[in-house]
Formats: C-alpha cells, structure tokens, sequence
C-alpha cells in the first residue's frame, strides 16, 4: 500500500480519539516518506506498535469497543492449545466472541474447505479496511506460525470496494484471486492445511502475540521442514547452552549430514546462514521481552563477540535497536 493512504488509515482512530497524529508519528521516529513510495515493514509495524500502546487499543480505534494492549497475547496462548491447527483457529474466533467489538466472526468448514468470515455488525463503527485486513491477517499469520507450515490462502472476500492501490495486498495473500465488494470479508483455506498439529508451546504462543504487530509481520524463513527443525535445535543450544552450533553439529541432530542438510534446504528455498540468523533473532527478542539480561549479555547469548556486531544485526532483523525494542515491547 502507498504511504500515504496506510498511515492515513493507522492513524484514523486516534485521530478520532483526540489524539495528535504528528506526535505519535514522531514518537515511532516514523520516516518522512514521498506519498507513493512503499513502506518499510519495520517502520510501519512500530507506527502500529506506538498507536497501539497510545490508545491502549490493538485494533487502533478503528472499532467501536477496545480490545486492550496484551489481549492478542491471551488469545493465541488460549488458541495453543488447540487438538490441531483448525481447533486453534475456532479457539481464537471463540475467545473474540467476547470482545464487544464492531465486527462477528465464524469459522466455517465443509467440502474439503475452511472460511474465516468476518460481517460488520449494523450501526457499529468500521473506520477503514485497515480493520478488516487486520481481522483477517493476523489470526492467519499467527496459526500458520503455530503449526510450523505454510497455510496458502486459496481466495479472498472483501466487503469494500476495489481500492487504487489493490495489488500492494499481494505481498500478504499470495496468489489468491481476489473479489471486492462481497457481502463479507473472508479468507478461504484448504482444509487438509489445517489438520496439522500445533508445535508451539503456550508460552512460545503468548510471547509471539505479546511482541504483536512487530513479530507478525516480521521475515519467517523457517516455519516449515527442515528449515523448521533446524531453527529450533539452534533455538534449543542457544537457550540452553549459550553458543551457536555449527552446521555439521546441527545436522547430526536433525539426522543428515551437512551436504544432504544444505540440499534439503535448498530444495526447501533456504539457506542454513539465514536460518541460522532467523533463530538468533527469535532467541535474542526472547531475551530481551521475558529478560533483565543487558543488550551485551543477550549479545553474547546470541553467539555475538562484541555488542556493537550483535547491535548491527539486531538492527538489520527489526529496524530498531535492542534497547529500543526493549523498551517500546
């Protein structure tokens, strides 16, 4: 989406609170951007972050109601712990139910086919479709990471019209056709997709929705196959040893040796290198979120020598620095 038209959209809510759009720009160090130009993800995601936590609001007060800072977080702990990766998903509309909010949603199965539908409710507020798209995506994105797999979306529903800069959307729905104007807003999945089980753990699940919008959004290379089984035995070490393994190491644990490990991830479109970074950003934002360790400390948790390379890197993975995330978390 252009620049102009999702900050406009971001920033509605709390404009319609009272509050000044300029000081929260400022307060996310938001870039000055031409109108056209598309936004860094990092930057965008801390914009949400600071109006979020401004309005106390994680929908941004783009709904009638508010749906409190942290409540996300209890959501996909709740979600957790679902039989598999669908029961997760009703298990999060399920506890959505209780939010007085300006938007129903259902989950509904049949023919092979899973629909997450969202309806406006009649006379309550919907300020843009930023509402909606966020409705959508983020349980989405959030069962996906749960069952460690890639959850393609087959097609799309939204309620509004076709907006100018439609095609900016691809980027998150994949190649999914998609038709404007619908009675409603829905995503529609394969089944079979969903009758995965759930590989996160109730506290891995409540952090990733605690460091919502930032880590939803954030580059996951690793969330399928062997690249995912790699991560996690580098997570593991890193936890629990405080040093990185290396790469023959890491393939003797997953069982394949490091010319069969580095084809399995370039079949899968990975790279152990990249992987290997995915994990120390994960292990790291765990640290600094759940933590009192210093940003050396962490650092040198991480497998970094020197603070100033570990500084740099986390940079390079979030668009802030590790005090910064710290303290905006």
């Amino acid at each position: 989406m252009e620049a102009s038209q999702l900050v406009l959209d971001t920033l509605e809510g709390a404009r319609a609170r009272g509050y000044d759009p300029q000081k929260l720009l400022d307060a996310a160090q938001f870039p000055s951007l031409p109108p056209s130009e598309r936004l860094p993800l990092v930057d965008y995601a801390r914009l949400v972050g600071v109006v979020a936590r401004t309005l106390d609001d994680e929908y941004l007060g783009l709904l009638d109601g508010r749906m409190p800072f942290g409540t996300f977080a209890l959501q996909a702990a709740y979600a957790r712990h679902g039989e598999d990766l669908l029961d997760a998903y009703r298990r999060l509309l399920e506890f959505a139910r209780i939010l007085d909010l300006s938007l129903v949603q259902t989950l509904e199965v049949g023919g092979g086919e899973v629909v997450h539908r969202v309806r406006r409710l009649p006379g309550r507020i919907v300020r843009n479709p930023l509402a909606i798209q966020m409705t959508l995506v983020l349980p989405h994105r959030l069962v996906a990471w749960m069952g460690a797999h890639r959850l393609p979306i087959t097609r799309v529903e939204f309620d509004y019209p076709e907006p100018r800069d439609a095609d900016s959307l691809q980027a998150i729905l994949g190649r999914a056709p998609v038709r404007y104007d619908a009675d409603s807003s829905a995503f529609f999945f394969a089944e079979e997709h969903l009758r995965r089980r759930v590989r996160r753990t109730e506290e891995e699940a409540r952090r990733w929705g605690r460091r919502t919008p930032l880590d939803a959004f954030l580059p996951n290379v690793a969330n399928d196959g062997v690249a995912f089984d790699v991560a996690r035995h580098i997570e593991r070490v890193l936890l629990d040893e405080q040093r990185c393994p290396s790469m023959s190491e890491t393939g003797a644990a997953v069982g394949l040796p490091p010319h069969t490990l580095r084809r399995r991830l370039l079949a899968e479109g990975q790279d152990y290198l990249h992987v290997r970074s995915q994990a120390k950003r994960d292990v790291a934002i765990h640290l600094l979120t759940s933590t009192a360790l210093s940003v050396e400390e962490v650092g040198f948790r991480t497998g970094f020598s020197a603070a100033n390379a570990f500084i740099r890197a986390f940079r390079s993975w979030t668009g802030v620095t590790p005090r910064v995330y710290r303290e905006g978390h």
